[in-house]
């Protein structure tokens, strides 16, 4: 018998495409829809097979766990996997818990109370899945976050690599004359992102030959405006000399360029600043903002892509790195001269 996955491998696109392009869905290009049409056709193929050939055992419904409270980034892949779960005939149910909770136990507790088929989480911390993850026994897959480091069956992830992204932004502030860079992040010892994001700014600024000193130059906060905004205002009125901020997110770049100038800075002209996720809003902020830029509909359609081959009965675990960009925006220029 002919399944999605065969006929998402003749056709040459994502699991996901074939079933929005046999749904009719708005998002396809004619091309693609074409393609996947007379691929199907070919191979008679009935649209609903995918869906008849789930473990009855199980629901349809899709447990979906949300780390972290408004995060902007997280609402438009959400989006994304919502739609792309739908037009599979399976039923997404979101579950959003603080970035501080065991994503994990949250799913342990979805599935008791609605035995899902599987589930997805939207940020997810390696240490939770190494402790508690046979507890789960349903397929999982990871959105945002490697879990590369936990060989499970059934368990997958889909990321952009924090160190090297983090590394990228630093080495821009870097190559526009900055040898005072602050970084305003999460907290390492809880965050595996914040670990890594700071792992891979130490080591660009080591590369550079850049002064840094982590007690000195990072100040800690949730990933919200307002945590970001009391960092960056406690970070700046430490090392008054720094001209540049590197924030770990975009919100917490929003909170600090506020900090800045509630402090009587430009920016850029007094301190620049960076943000990480390329959020939409980043494009209508003022100044708009240089940010490291997640591809977030890539992100979203290959978590469901992993997720639905491990529905199908394929338990491979497999890690996949979505590449970055860097988009630059108004929030960053070479370091003037300014008196306190």
């Amino acid at each position: 018998m002919v399944t999605i996955r065969d006929i998402a491998r003749e056709a040459g696109c994502s699991i996901s495409t074939v079933s929005r392009a046999l749904s009719g869905h708005p998002d396809i290009s004619e091309d693609t829809r074409a393609r996947v049409t007379d691929v199907a056709q070919r191979n008679n193929y009935v649209q609903n097979r995918f869906a008849r050939g789930l473990k009855q055992s199980r629901s349809t419904t899709i447990g979906i766990v949300v780390k972290g409270r408004g995060n902007p980034m997280f609402g438009t892949i959400l989006d994304r996997v919502q739609t792309d779960l739908r037009v599979t005939r399976l039923s997404p149910t979101v579950e959003y818990i603080n970035e501080m909770d065991n994503e994990v136990n949250t799913g342990i507790q979805l599935m008791r109370e609605l035995r899902p088929g599987g589930l997805l989480f939207l940020g997810a911390e390696a240490r939770h899945f190494e402790r508690g993850f046979e507890e789960l026994s349903v397929p999982s897959v990871a959105v945002s976050d490697s879990l590369a480091m936990v060989v499970r069956s059934g368990l997958s992830s889909v990321f952009t690599d924090d160190k090297a992204s983090a590394a990228r932004a630093i080495g821009y502030l870097a190559s526009r004359g900055h040898r005072r860079i602050g970084i305003v992040g999460g907290q390492v010892e809880t965050s595996q992102t914040s670990r890594l994001r700071l792992e891979g700014c130490e080591q660009a600024l080591k590369a550079y030959g850049i002064d840094f000193d982590a007690s000195r130059d990072v100040a800690t906060a949730d990933y919200s405006l307002a945590g970001a905004y009391a960092a960056a205002g406690e970070l700046i009125r430490r090392c008054p000399e720094l001209t540049a901020l590197f924030c770990m997110s975009d919100r917490m770049a929003m909170g600090s360029i506020r900090a800045l100038r509630d402090d009587g800075l430009s920016v850029p002209h007094d301190v620049s600043v960076m943000g990480f996720d390329g959020i939409d809003l980043t494009g209508f902020y003022v100044p708009r903002i240089t940010t490291i830029r997640q591809d977030e509909r890539e992100l979203a359609t290959r978590g469901v892509d992993l997720l639905l081959r491990h529905l199908a009965g394929d338990k491979t675990p497999q890690h996949l790195q979505v590449p970055f960009t860097l988009a630059e925006g108004e929030s960053v220029a070479a370091p003037a001269t300014r008196r306190r």
